[in-house]
């Protein structure tokens, strides 16, 4: 795994609450052991978008992701 650099927080895109914003992550097709790649994109709940709910529970050991070419841990129960 490659070194992670300090990014300064937040990396992601602002919400607005008078639009009804909400962010969902992408996951980009991947094969194997590869570090999983995805995206987040902000819509408005107004547009009813599709989407599938992840959830996991909290544990210490965790995994790297990249996040619009940000490396962030997440708990390797969310894999």
């Amino acid at each position: 795994m490659g070194d992670f650099t300090k990014i300064p927080r937040p990396f992601y895109p602002v919400l607005s609450s008078v639009d009804h914003e909400i962010r969902l992550l992408y996951l980009e097709p991947s094969e194997g052991e590869a570090v999983i790649q995805c995206r987040l994109s902000v819509v408005s709940l107004d547009s009813s978008p599709s989407y599938e709910a992840l959830s996991y529970c909290w544990g210490h050991n965790t995994s790297q992701v990249l996040v619009d070419g940000h490396h962030v841990l997440v708990p390797q129960n969310l894999r």
